[in-house]
């Protein structure tokens, strides 16, 4: 009787860890697609804003504007090629590899990349909700607040006082 009940509570154990590692390969496999989805985007974004830096430049009558517009419109098509030439697992241990030989550059690019990312995120768009038969939910992430008094949408345009 003992053995039937370790050999069933290993056959048990045995298909938890089967499903368990079928459940992290799944996982791993979604986590690498989202992030080279955003690889591509962000490849996508740099290109078009040096393409933006170079009309920049060649519309400019300003010499010192012409050039630094299109020096950085160089380095930051380097960049879209990098991000193009690499996959996700690439970038990652150039990352790894930064940081263990030059940890006080890797944190610094990681502030100064942060403190971007927040100023975009802050001047983004706050509308991300989106209607439901309940009325106006938030997508994850975001949270809903009234549009702020300065905005056209909460301006009262007609005296009625709606909107």
């Amino acid at each position: 009787m003992r053995e039937q009940i370790a050999d069933a509570s290993s056959e048990v154990a045995k298909e938890v860890k089967e499903r368990a590692a079928g459940v992290a390969q799944r996982a791993r496999s979604g986590v690498e697609r989202l992030a080279e989805e955003q690889r591509q985007r962000a490849s996508q974004r740099l290109s078009s804003t040096a393409s933006s830096l170079r009309s920049v430049a060649d519309q400019s009558e300003d010499r010192w504007l012409g050039q630094t517009s299109s020096a950085a419109a160089d380095r930051i098509d380097r960049l879209a090629s990098h991000l193009d030439e690499r996959d996700v697992r690439g970038l990652i241990g150039e990352a790894e590899d930064l940081a263990r030989e030059r940890p006080t550059l890797f944190l610094g690019s990681m502030f100064v990349a942060g403190t971007m990312l927040g100023r975009f995120l802050r001047s983004s768009p706050e509308d991300t909700t989106h209607q439901s038969s309940d009325g106006p939910v938030a997508s994850p992430g975001s949270t809903m607040r009234a549009p702020a008094a300065s905005s056209p949408r909460a301006t009262d345009t007609t005296g009625t006082g709606l909107r």
